[in-house]
């Protein structure tokens, strides 16, 4: 039986699939090819690859609806997009459908083959004849058998990258540590720890984990990557305090294999501390203090202007060694940037304070901190905030509830979204948002509305099924799964072609419309509006 892992090469171009199998056989990889989508579609199902490489434009299909089906049956399998039509409409869809890298063509033997590895995380065999094999293999046969098992994973050196309070840490081994930087969550007694499973398969945005706080708040820590669990951090579920004493060593999450790296840490972004005082050796202490908490620090003199801002930062300044020159510098600032957020570090009786008060400083630290505090303040000074939508005000003229909303999405094709029970209301929550979204996109919209919702049957989503293109069937689960997370079910034996089941996790009772919190119902409806673009 063959060892080498296998590439599934599917082009409607015969030269790219032979140009394919010559770049990746001599890598050392076993690859099949089809120059016909459908026929590529079933190998893709039927076999295991280690990775698919996938043309987007082909007659019969295309290959952004190949990725959807594929997903249904293979959610975890690698893909790689190969396109001579690149855009950033089939990148970023190609993406939430879990592709891992995206390549333009013509493209180069090294982007296929690097790529391909890894995704495959393997390397070609070295020849057993060299030397340095057969050195390998007799000090193998001399060592212990703890000698022989896979040494622990690294974290890649580095600063973190966050989006909000969490964070990502990338692995030695191609993987990806996530983790949160969570506040002290005061007078709060956290009764449940909800996290995901090894296999699960993360969104980001969409929770990654979530705490119980007093029996019925909740708090959702949202995922920076997207990608496969790998390994999950139970410790954190019987110790939750580790997510603010220790966040970036014992107090991360879980480890993933992503889906797609490098778009998604394009996205998220460090921590970054412009540290200005005239005192360089409490200027090193402070950037030793504020590295450890995960902040990226640059230190300045008073000289700084808003120009020297070039990225998302906070300025810290230490009132004590800057004395007036300070209070211009953040003057200055505050006139070309007046959102700027600054933290001025000063002791109780400085002459100076209530000048960067007026000034309208982000924070007054007072000097001594405790490390908690300064957590507390890099955790309100670095996160974003999404306002709560209003619920609109009930009519009687209109049923409250949407049991399906029906669009033609970018590429004029008919799509429909069902839902069972009272899981979209058209006045709050998730229902809202999505109906808002759709209108943003200026995509025709018609709504179906009911004010007795049953439960959907599969009688009905045939029915819908066999009058649009694609259909999304919608429900909610009760499973212990992380509050706000999605997991898309495989097709069952029978079921419509073009119909993706997805199911919303909630611990909400049922019968209640679908709504978290703002951030949550905001990130859901835009993975659910992506999936029906």
């Amino acid at each position: 039986m063959s060892t080498q892992p296998a590439i599934l090469v599917v082009d409607d171009e015969e030269v790219v699939c032979k140009s394919c199998d010559r770049i990746l056989s001599d890598e050392g990889f076993r690859v099949e090819t089809s120059t016909d989508v459908l026929r590529g579609l079933q190998m893709a199902e039927g076999n295991d690859y280690a990775g698919i490489l996938l043309d987007i434009r082909m007659e019969k299909m295309d290959g952004l609806e190949f990725l959807k089906r594929l997903r249904g049956k293979k959610p975890d399998v690698p893909v790689i997009i190969i396109t001579g039509y690149p855009s950033p409409q089939t990148r970023k869809v190609s993406m939430r459908w879990g592709a891992s890298y995206y390549i333009p063509k013509p493209f180069t033997p090294e982007e296929v083959s690097e790529s391909v590895k890894r995704v495959a995380q393997w390397a070609a065999p070295v020849n057993e004849t060299s030397p340095a094999d057969v050195m390998e293999k007799t000090v193998a046969q001399k060592a212990p058998a703890e000698a022989l098992r896979p040494a622990p994973w690294r974290f890649e050196s580095g600063h973190p990258h966050f989006l909000d309070e969490t964070w990502v840490r990338r692995c030695e081994d191609g993987q990806a540590c996530l983790g949160a930087f969570l506040p002290r969550l005061h007078d709060k007694h956290i009764d449940k720890v909800v996290l995901p499973r090894p296999g699960d398969v993360v969104h980001q945005g969409l929770p990654l984990g979530a705490l119980l706080m007093d029996g019925r708040e909740w708090w959702s820590i949202p995922s920076p990557l997207s990608g496969t669990v790998t390994e999950v951090h139970q410790a954190v579920a019987r110790s939750p305090e580790v997510l603010w004493e220790d966040p970036f060593d014992s107090g991360w999450i879980v480890r993933v294999r992503p889906g797609r790296l490098d778009d998604e840490m394009a996205i998220l972004k460090t921590r970054r501390v412009v540290l200005v005082g005239r005192d360089r050796e409490r200027a090193r202490e402070v950037r030793t203090r504020l590295g450890g908490l995960g902040c990226d620090v640059h230190i300045h003199d008073t000289h700084i202007e808003a120009s020297d801002l070039k990225d998302p930062c906070v300025v810290w300044v230490d009132a004590s060694s800057c004395g007036e020159d300070g209070v211009r510098m953040v003057e200055r600032l505050k006139e070309s940037l007046p959102n700027q957020r600054v933290v001025v570090g000063g002791d109780r009786d400085s002459r100076w304070e209530a000048s960067y008060r007026a000034l309208g400083v982000f924070f007054y630290l007072l000097e001594p901190a405790e490390t908690t505090e300064i957590a507390d303040l890099l955790f309100d000074a670095f996160r974003s905030r999404i306002p709560p939508v209003e619920p609109e005000p009930d009519t009687e003229i209109l049923p409250q509830f949407l049991r399906r909303i029906r669009l033609t999405n970018r590429r004029q094709r008919r799509v429909s979204l069902v839902a069972d029970d009272r899981l979209l209301s058209r006045s709050l929550g998730l229902g809202q948002r999505l109906v808002a979204k759709i209108l943003e996109r200026h995509c025709p919209l018609e709504n179906t509305l009911t004010a007795r919702p049953t439960e959907l049957d599969e009688a009905e989503i045939l029915r819908e099924a066999l009058s649009c293109d694609a259909l999304l069937v919608l429900r909610a689960g009760g499973t212990g799964r992380v509050p706000g997370s999605v997991t898309i079910e495989p097709p069952t034996e029978g079921s419509p072609t073009g119909t993706t089941r997805l199911t919303v996790h909630t611990e909400a009772d049922p019968g209640l419309p679908l709504a978290f919190d703002a951030r949550t119902t905001e990130a859901l409806a835009d993975h659910v509006v992506e999936m029906l673009m």
